[in-house]
């Protein structure tokens, strides 16, 4: 691969006070070593937005010059790889659809935001992130992208903005990415 996978796990590794190390042996196989420190259980705030900041009338899709993404993904770990790619922006991260939705309806502004990123599938088994593309559909401009692997079947065709396969690496990859499949 490109290395960029590695780099990602490096990152957050370091972000989480730990390492990450290798081990390679010629025809016996390489090994990779990641440790992080367990957190505390912060389940009872998973619902709220892990850093997002309103944006004023005049400032609909940038504030303060720093775009704003919401991401929605149940996987804590990727997650933490997104919030680390999207260090330079606003963004607010969900665990679920529905904890996603209820934010908006405390804090439509959500909505305007630069970008929309879902997974596809959510261990919770409510709506997968093709239901809540559809269910935003009408009420936001911004581009709806899809992060999951694997991807979804042709029913999800022109409903996206963009789909990935993994995590990307900053804001001005998945910018350039929407502007790519926008162009």
């Amino acid at each position: 691969g490109t290395g960029l996978g590695l780099a990602i796990c490096q990152r957050v590794a370091s972000e989480h006070g730990g390492s990450i190390a290798v081990e390679s042996t010629p025809e016996a196989g390489t090994e990779f070593v990641f440790v992080v420190r367990a957190a505390a259980d912060r389940s009872s705030d998973a619902a709220a937005p892990t850093t997002y900041a309103a944006p004023s009338a005049g400032e609909p899709a940038v504030l303060q010059g720093r775009a704003i993404v919401v991401v929605v993904e149940d996987d804590p770990f990727l997650r933490d790889v997104w919030r680390l790619a999207l260090a330079d922006v606003s963004a607010a991260l969900f665990e679920s659809p529905s904890a996603f939705l209820r934010a908006v309806e405390a804090a439509p502004e959500l909505l305007k935001a630069s970008c929309i990123v879902t997974d596809f599938f959510f261990q919770s088994g409510e709506v997968n992130g093709l239901e809540l593309a559809r269910a935003l559909s009408g009420r936001t401009a911004a581009p709806i992208v899809l992060c999951s692997h694997p991807r979804p079947g042709k029913e999800a065709e022109g409903v996206f903005a963009a789909t990935l396969d993994q995590p990307a690496a900053s804001w001005d990859e998945l910018a350039g990415i929407i502007r790519d499949f926008e162009g």
